[in-house]
């Protein structure tokens, strides 16, 4: 979240006049959400932004340290903010299936700049958590599944092709604010 926070601040900067709303995951309590922008080993794991959750008369928004306000809209709205979108932000799973149906231009993110974080379950997890081999099983195991998946975004999957921009591995949230601009 505070790497889509430091995506909307840049795109803020270039288009004043972007309006940016989050479609709260129905998975995804405000609590947890708030915790995701506002604790420190969070947002330096991928070079985001912080900000604060408000609550207004029109509603409830992100607000980021530079002043880019977030709508946060609740799950019973999700559709109806997707069919009003011009441009998404998002990460792989059905929801990308869902833009590429409404017709709904896309970047498909998959931040791995910490793989050393990234939650492993079973045993395997249990192994990443041996003192030194740990993080390097874990980098081996990302990199193994990343040559085995040729796309992470559900539409380059179906159509076997890259009809979504993607970005995977290594990503900078100064980079894909300039391709969304762009797009």
């Amino acid at each position: 979240t505070s790497f889509m926070l430091k995506v909307a601040d840049e795109i803020q900067h270039h288009i004043p006049d972007a309006q940016f709303i989050l479609p709260q995951s129905p998975f995804t309590p405000l609590a947890q959400l708030r915790n995701a922008i506002q604790d420190k080993r969070f947002v330096q794991v991928l070079n985001g932004s912080s900000g604060k959750i408000v609550h207004e008369k029109n509603g409830t928004f992100i607000l980021t340290q530079v002043g880019t306000r977030i709508l946060i809209v609740s799950p019973s709205w999700h559709y109806n903010v997707l069919q009003i979108s011009d441009l998404s932000l998002t990460l792989p799973g059905t929801n990308t299936a869902e833009l590429a149906i409404l017709g709904i231009p896309m970047i498909v993110i998959l931040p791995l700049n910490k793989p050393e974080v990234i939650p492993i379950d079973g045993f395997l997890g249990q192994m990443c958590r041996v003192p030194l081999l740990g993080s390097f099983l874990r980098r081996f195991l990302i990199r193994l599944l990343l040559q085995k998946l040729k796309f992470v975004a559900l539409p380059n999957q179906q159509a076997q092709s890259f009809i979504v921009p993607e970005e995977v591995g290594y990503v900078d949230p100064l980079k894909v604010a300039y391709k969304m601009v762009s797009l």
